[in-house]
């Protein structure tokens, strides 16, 4: 029996629904142009294993979103959605799999203005080479104000052959750390701050979909 792919061309998110459990494979293609007949077929016949990662998330549908008359950032994004998306900010399958592993971190605790860097190790554990697009997200678990569940801080394109594997170091700054206070001010407050390292943003929604397990390190900062 063959595949039924689904190929998607837009520039937003599309509600699929009543053809995402007929489908065996979605394509999201955006706006692909006039070169995009080819790369879809490269990427349907195997010459190329698929790499991109969505920049925008997938509800499930209109009622998991705010009213549009609300200003209010509540609900709204990977940064403040609290109900389980379609298809997860940062998340896109490939032809092999890839595992986080062996996360460090240089000083558990720093004094506020610096440096803290990080490492993890990343390895190609399928039968294909491929590239993966590794995602570093900060959550800040101690704020004063409301601030977002996690915020995507840097991503690095790396390319794998079939059980390669290559430690990917981070150093994340002072103004990484920082968050908007309730008068509109960027300030770095104390306090305890986790980083997610994976392929995805974190959340069940993506291990469900077939996500790697993400890396996760602790740290805090000091006045």
């Amino acid at each position: 029996i063959n595949p039924i792919i689904l190929i998607l061309t837009g520039g937003s998110p599309i509600d699929i629904s009543d053809v995402e459990e007929l489908a065996d494979v979605i394509l999201f293609v955006w706006y692909p142009g006039e070169e995009g007949g080819n790369a879809v077929a490269d990427i349907i016949f195997g010459d190329v294993s698929p790499s991109g990662k969505l920049p925008i998330t997938f509800p499930k549908s209109l009622d998991q979103l705010p009213p549009y008359e609300d200003y209010s950032m509540a609900g709204r994004t990977y940064r403040y959605m609290t109900k389980e998306p379609r298809y997860p900010f940062g998340f896109g399958l490939s032809y092999t799999s890839f595992k986080y592993s062996d996360g460090s971190i240089e000083k558990e605790t720093v004094k506020a203005g610096e440096n803290v860097n990080i490492q993890v190790t990343l390895e190609n554990t399928g039968v294909v080479e491929a590239d993966e697009v590794i995602q570093l997200y900060i959550s800040d678990l101690e704020a004063a104000v409301d601030v977002p569940l996690h915020s995507l801080k840097e991503f690095r394109r790396i390319h794998l052959q079939p059980g390669e594997s290559t430690q990917v170091g981070f150093t994340i700054t002072p103004e990484m750390m920082q968050i908007v206070n309730n008068d509109g001010e960027s300030v770095l407050e104390p306090g305890e701050f986790k980083v997610s390292i994976g392929g995805s943003s974190p959340g069940r929604r993506s291990a469900e979909l077939g996500a790697a397990t993400p890396v996760e390190v602790l740290f805090k900062v000091e006045e």
